[in-house]
């Protein structure tokens, strides 16, 4: 299995990203290449989980208040088409 398909399977079985590793035997530097290709392809969206705007805290009125400094979890869903 190629790394990409590698990753795609985990993406369907719905695996958290930690354990991808583990499940596929690709270093992290891969699983990142992998992941960055199918999000540059669209085969990939990702969606902050906490209603974050999609052009980051640049954009969000709140955030200088904002409890969500730093880095914010993201879901990811493979494109279906």
């Amino acid at each position: 299995m190629t790394p990409l398909a590698a990753v795609r399977e985990q993406l369907r079985l719905g695996t958290p990203l930690r354990d991808f590793p583990r499940r596929t035997g690709l270093s992290s530097d891969v699983l990142n290449a992998a992941l960055d290709h199918l999000r540059y392809t669209g085969e990939l969206t990702t969606t902050p989980l906490a209603g974050c705007p999609a052009q980051g805290c640049g954009g969000c009125a709140s955030a200088r208040a904002c409890a969500l400094r730093g880095p914010v979890a993201l879901r990811l869903q493979l494109v279906h088409g």
